[in-house]
């Protein structure tokens, strides 16, 4: 079986880039010649695989599409850039006149990730880009000392878990499911009385097996709808939405709100002297244990997991 994490390993060895596009604009194609009122950011650096020694300088090229309407009415203004060490200490702020093409040149004395956000703001619209250059990521070390007892404590924690029966709830969800896809509200028994929810979306009129594509979603109050998870069944995967904290997907939007906010006050750090009570223990077990239900479904191909996510979700990912 090949599980694929979503920034995993291969995280450590490239950098990243992306690209916002906002009004009206088509990902990934030519603008055609004349479009003029669609503003788009682009932002990569001069190599390709992002990867730099110590001191050598990475150039990022930031390019602004659809600017000509804006520079014949006198509307162009300036556009920001920031660079940082992967978002934290600020390398560098330059305020600079808007064009089609904007070059800059940093670099880091010591490994680590330098990133650049590029922002700009046009008739009560922001823009936004973003590259990132590695500089021998390879020698990042670890910003703690790893328990002796890292790995058996959470591989008894597993077993524990295991132990116990899966307790599988599920409700359909009639308004995310047609043709294409079912979708269901799912919950499974979870440590310390407690159950972990989800969202579970299965391809409807395809023949199985399927690839199983996992989200687990940044802080917040957790996965607001089923529209991912039909989404994705959709296009032929199992789909799971894990809600990280224990909160019932299925209630009133209103109502899970009001949780959350007590939990941000109350909770957050419940436990963290006691890794048996800290509250994100539950959370990763909970979330093994959904991707182990999923890799037993036997609808599953066998082979292929993708589990992803961004911030929290990125980081509970990697886990």
């Amino acid at each position: 079986m090949r599980f694929v994490r979503s920034f995993g390993k291969s995280f450590a060895r490239a950098a990243f880039a992306c690209i916002v596009i906002l009004p009206n604009a088509s990902l990934g194609g030519a603008r055609p010649q004349g479009a003029t009122n669609t503003i788009s950011l682009a932002a990569i650096t001069d190599r390709t695989n992002a990867l730099y020694r110590c001191g050598e300088r990475a150039e990022f090229t930031v390019t602004v599409a659809g600017l000509a309407n804006l520079v014949a009415t006198g509307r162009a203004e300036r556009i920001n850039i920031h660079l940082s060490l992967d978002g934290g200490k600020t390398i560098a702020d330059m305020e600079l006149p808007v064009k089609d093409s904007i070059t800059v040149t940093n670099t880091l004395d010591e490994p680590g990730f330098l990133r650049c956000d590029a922002v700009y703001n046009a008739d009560g619209k922001k823009y936004r880009a973003c590259a990132a250059a590695g500089f021998e990521p390879e020698r990042i070390k670890s910003a703690a000392v790893m328990p002796d007892d890292l790995d058996s404590f959470w591989n008894d924690g597993i077993r524990k878990l295991g132990k116990m029966p899966l307790d599988a709830k599920m409700e359909s969800i009639p308004e995310y499911s047609d043709d294409g896809a079912q979708s269901f509200k799912i919950s499974l028994q979870n440590v310390d009385g407690s159950r972990i929810y989800a969202y579970l979306g299965i391809p409807e009129k395809r023949p199985p097996p399927f690839p199983v594509h996992v989200l687990i979603p940044g802080a917040g109050v957790g996965p607001k709808s089923a529209q991912w998870v039909k989404d994705w069944a959709g296009k032929g995967a199992i789909a799971l939405n894990v809600a990280v904290h224990s909160f019932d997907i299925g209630l009133p939007r209103g109502e899970i709100d009001e949780k959350y906010g007590h939990f941000c006050r109350m909770e957050t750090y419940a436990g963290v002297t006691n890794r048996e009570a800290y509250i994100f223990r539950r959370s990763i077990l909970g979330i093994d244990r959904f991707i182990k239900y999923a890799a037993a479904r036997p609808d599953f191909d066998g082979r292929h997991i993708v589990v992803g996510g961004s911030s929290q979700g990125g980081g509970l990912a990697l886990i």
